[in-house]
Order: C-alpha cells, then sequence, then structure tokens
C-alpha cells in the first residue's frame, strides 16, 4: 500500500488548532514587506521633496498637492503605519487583524485614484503600487475565511501604527525649523584661493564701514534736528550754527599766551597773525564739546528718541603683545589701542582725551610716526624701559612743536629719567626695534594714519565723540 503525504505551505490562523485557513501565510507578508519598503520612500519623497520620476513631472505633482496629506501629516505616514502593523499580524499569523488592517488601507484607494485621474491629471506609480498591495493582501485575508481579532493586543498593532506617523511628522516639523533658521541667517559668503576656503563675513574694513554708517545716521538726526530749530527761528542752518555753536566758543587771551609759551613762543604779547593761528587751533578742540552741549539741549526740546542699534563688529585687537605702555585698571569696561604721533596736533587732542575719559579705561599706546620714526618716538621707547613713558609722553605733547633731538635730554629729565641709561639705551637698538615692531602691527590692522583708535574692537580715526562712546558701551552692556 502506498501512502502520500500532502504538504501544505504555511497559513494565517489565530488558533494553533482548526481548519487550517487557504491563505498563503507567507504572500501576505512579502506584500506586506513590500507596502512597508514603498512607504519608507514615499516618506522620504514628501520629508526631503525629491521624487524618483523627476520634480515637475507625475510623481512631483502628486507629491505637491494638496491631496497628498491628512491633518498636516503626508499621507505616506499613515501608509507606513498600516503595512508595519500589517506586517507584525501577517508575522504572528493573526488573519482578523491582517483583514481589518488591509480592508481599512483598501477602502480610500479608489477614492485617492479618482483624485489623481480627475484632479491632478497625473500617476504616481508608487502610490498605485501601495493601493495594489492593500487590495490584494484584502482578497487574500477574505478568502481566508473566518477569522476572529484578538482585542487584547489592540494597543501594540496600535502602537505600530501611530508611531511612524509621529515619527515623519516630527522630522518633517524639525527640518523645517531648521530651513526657517536658515532662510533667516544669511549664507555665509566665502572665496576659494588655490581650492582654500576663505570666510568673507569677517572682513574688518566691512565691520568699520557698519561704524561708519552708524555714526553718519546719527549725524543725520542731528541735522534734521539742527533744520527744524532753524525753521523756527527763521535762519539758516549755517546761520544757527554759527551764533549758538561757533561763537559760543570762547578762548580767553590766557589761554592763548599759555598755548604759545607750551609751543615755545613767546610769554608774552602776540602779533595778531600768530594769535589768530593759536586761536583757532584752540578753538577747534573746544568746539565739538560746545556742539554737544548745544545738541543735548535741542534733543530734550523736541524730545528725540533714535530707535538705531549699535553695530555689533568687533575686531580682535590684543591689547598688549609685546609689553609696551599700558595703564588703567584691568577688566576696565572700556580698553583702548591708540596709534599715535608725539608730533601730530590731533593726537594730542586725543591725548587730552584719554586723560579727561569719565569711565574706566585701559590703555595701551603704540607708535605710530607719520614720517620716519625720528629721535622722538625712539625717545619715548627709552623711556617705557625705565616705566616712565607716560610721563614723558605728557612732556612730549605739551612741547610736540618742539621736539627738536637735541631738547629730547631736557625733556627726559623733566620727566623724572634716569638719563644716564636713557642716553645708553638710545645708543642701542631696542628703540628702533620697538617702533618698527608698532608700524608693522599698523600695516598688519590697515592703519594707515595716526591718530587711529580701537574702542574695545572699534576702529575709529581722530577724537571719539561721547556719542560714539555711549553706543560702544551701551552695545558692549557695559
Amino acid at each position: 500500500m502506498t501512502t502520500f503525504v500532502t504538504v501544505r505551505a504555511p497559513v494565517i490562523t489565530e488558533k494553533p488548532a482548526g481548519r487550517p485557513l487557504p491563505v498563503p501565510g507567507r504572500a501576505i507578508l512579502w506584500l506586506a514587506a513590500a507596502g512597508v519598503a514603498d512607504a519608507l520612500y514615499l516618506c522620504y519623497a514628501h520629508l526631503f521633496e525629491t521624487v524618483a520620476c523627476g520634480a515637475g513631472q507625475a510623481c512631483g505633482s502628486v507629491l505637491g498637492s494638496e491631496y497628498s496629506r491628512a491633518l498636516g501629516v503626508p499621507l505616506a505616514a499613515y501608509g507606513l503605519g498600516l503595512f508595519l502593523a500589517l506586517a507584525i499580524a501577517a508575522r504572528r499569523r493573526a488573519l482578523g487583524w491582517v483583514r481589518l488592517f488591509a480592508v481599512a488601507g483598501a477602502l480610500p484607494g479608489p477614492f485617492l485614484i479618482y483624485l489623481q485621474a480627475a484632479r491632478l491629471h497625473a500617476w504616481c506609480p508608487f502610490c498605485l503600487v501601495a493601493t495594489a498591495i492593500l487590495f490584494v493582501t484584502a482578497i487574500l485575508s477574505i478568502r481566508g475565511g473566518r477569522a476572529w481579532v484578538d482585542v487584547g493586543r489592540a494597543p501594540q498593532y496600535l502602537a505600530a501604527l501611530a508611531a511612524p506617523i509621529a515619527l515623519v511628522a516630527g522630522i518633517e516639523h524639525g527640518l523645517k525649523e531648521r530651513d526657517a533658521r536658515r532662510a533667516l541667517a544669511p549664507p555665509v559668503p566665502a572665496a576659494k584661493i588655490a581650492g582654500e576656503r576663505v570666510p568673507l563675513d569677517r572682513v574688518p574694513e566691512v565691520g568699520r564701514l557698519e561704524w561708519e554708517a552708524y555714526r553718519a545716521k546719527l549725524r543725520h538726526v542731528e541735522l534734521e534736528v539742527l533744520k527744524r530749530e532753524a525753521a523756527v527761528q527763521g535762519v539758516t542752518t549755517d546761520e544757527l550754527v554759527r551764533t549758538n555753536v561757533d561763537m559760543k566758543v570762547v578762548i580767553p587771551e590766557a589761554d592763548i599766551l599759555a598755548r604759545s609759551k607750551e609751543e615755545g613762543g613767546p610769554g608774552g604779547p602776540l602779533d595778531r597773525e600768530k594769535r589768530m593761528q593759536i586761536a583757532a587751533r584752540i578753538a577747534l578742540e573746544r568746539r565739538p564739546a560746545v556742539e554737544a552741549a548745544y545738541l543735548k539741549g535741542l534733543f530734550e526740546k523736541y524730545r528725540v528718541t533714535v530707535d538705531l542699534q549699535p553695530p555689533g563688529a568687533r575686531e580682535q585687537i590684543p591689547l598688549n603683545p609685546r609689553g609696551g605702555p599700558v595703564r588703567g585698571p584691568e577688566g576696565a569696561q572700556l580698553e583702548i589701542v591708540v596709534f599715535s604721533d608725539f608730533s601730530c596736533p590731533l593726537c594730542a587732542r586725543v591725548h587730552e582725551w584719554l586723560e579727561a575719559l569719565d569711565v574706566p579705561a585701559r590703555v595701551a599706546f603704540r607708535q605710530l610716526p607719520l614720517g620716519p620714526p625720528g629721535p622722538p618716538a625712539f625717545a619715548a621707547a627709552a623711556a617705557h624701559e625705565q616705566g616712565r613713558f607716560w610721563e614723558f609722553s605728557d612732556v612730549l605733547f605739551r612741547h610736540r612743536t618742539q621736539l627738536d633731538p637735541a631738547k629730547l635730554i631736557d625733556y627726559a629729565a623733566e620727566a623724572g629719567l634716569d638719563l644716564v641709561k636713557f642716553r645708553a639705551c638710545l645708543a642701542s637698538d631696542r628703540p628702533r626695534s620697538v617702533v618698527a615692531a608698532d608700524a608693522e602691527e599698523a600695516r598688519a590692522l590697515g592703519v594707515q594714519m595716526a591718530p587711529t583708535l580701537f574702542l574695545n574692537g572699534v576702529h575709529f580715526v581722530g577724537v571719539p565723540d561721547a556719542r560714539l562712546l555711549r553706543a560702544i558701551l551701551e552695545r558692549d552692556g557695559r
């Protein structure tokens, strides 16, 4: 007698015993796996806006349509959750859950196909594949006969269904936030030289121009206030300034005689031309304070407010890289690096401005002679070796019109220097190397003239005004 043994394919069933179901288990499992792969790609396409058939064609049209989302989440995310839950149910041989997911997913299929055909006039092959998989799975599960749904496993299947939806929604939100930040932050400009990237976002000259523009805007406000006051008084702006600023600069005769004596002139009466020259120089020095006081009154009169933030541009300038002259408390709210020349009248005004500062400041001095370095520059470097630079600089600026090399010894004695050591230092090369190093640093920083200052890293040429100083300190939160 011959015995025949029939081997059946794996089937899906919810019970270990009972009539076998005529549905191949592996077929549904492979269909579910194919659906997961298809949905994964569609999620990727939604998140990164890339499609296999080319943007702007069929896939791109469907991808960008309003029908590709539900409740703000791409339909592909729902499909991924559905196929993942379907795969888990097929792996567990839970025919009831397989049927529920397959039928629930297949029902919207005809409507989605209608939208693509009637509204979009475009077809997404990946969407059609997903719909076909669900229809075939639904048919196979229905042919499997009666089945039960194990309600106890509902939380597990619902978690598998919801997890991809939450994940895709979270990733999409993060990508949108990133894109929003990138849109707000302009791209960093750069250049390439011999293959090396050179960033252009921190070019010192650009930061300096930003501060120039800031000061120009403040000056524009001042001019507008002067125009308004001139119109009220029925005069021109020039007449208003001449009357309330220029003519208010008072220069006593004693100040003119004292300045003449400082500059090596006679201490007695002066001729008219010499007197006018000295008076003009003193007026030029005192005018900014008079103008600032007048403008302050006008600002209060017209209740002026300026909604303008100072630039954030700063330059990293080492305060004292070579052990040069520095004074002021460490950690002061204002750090100043000044490039100056002892024969320069404007440098002398900066020197006086530094002396009159009403905020704690740490000041570093660099020498930048207007011409070839001469004995006064070398003498100042020699004075620094004795720790008497600032005293000697006071003397040099006071006698800036008489910086005769023959008088430097007298000036050194006036500043309290040891003359023997002073002469020995001048005879060496040390002062020349110090002045040369300062000049080299100036060239590296693009400093071309004296006086040039860096106020907390803000570049300025000339005598800083109170508005600039206030803006720098406010911008730095000090």
